[in-house]
Parts: structure tokens; C-alpha cells; sequence
């Protein structure tokens, strides 16, 4: 696999990771039962723990770094591999 779309693949992991975060948490403030909280807390603490897992993996900076070396000055690509730095 090429190192940028290794990369792009790292990276919808962990977006995936945040937009599970955010619905949880906005059920938490809209619908989730009272003596829900201890439940919810626990699965949100997992779910941050394996986000920042992802992002400071050491396989996401050796993509990243790689997929640097290889676009376009000035592309997409390189504003996306930007943003992820």
C-alpha cells in the first residue's frame, strides 16, 4: 500500500473514533438514562483511550512521514497531510 493512502486509512480510523465520541456524548446530554453515566463514562474513557493510541501511534507518523516525502507541493494531498501533522 502506497504510504499516503496508508495514511488516509490511519486517519478515517481515528475520525470514525471521534464522530462515535460525539454521538455518544451528545445521547448523554439529550437521551441516555439517568443511571446510565457510569456505563457511559467508562465506554467515552475507552474510546478516548484508543483515539489517542491511534493518533500518537508510531504507525501514523511513519505514514505520514512517508506519504510527506512523495506529493505535490501546493496539492490537496499535502494541505491533508498538513492538517494530520
Amino acid at each position: 500500500m502506497q504510504p499516503y493512502q496508508r495514511f488516509l486509512e490511519l486517519w478515517a480510523e481515528i475520525v470514525d473514533l471521534d464522530r462515535a465520541a460525539s454521538v455518544l456524548s451528545w445521547d448523554q446530554e439529550t437521551q441516555m438514562p439517568v443511571r446510565g453515566n457510569a456505563a457511559r463514562g467508562k465506554l467515552m474513557a475507552t474510546l478516548a483511550g484508543v483515539h489517542h493510541e491511534r493518533l500518537s501511534s508510531d504507525e501514523l507518523l511513519d505514514a505520514l512521514q512517508r506519504a510527506e516525502g512523495e506529493v505535490e507541493p501546493g496539492s490537496l494531498e499535502e494541505a491533508q497531510l498538513r492538517q494530520g501533522r
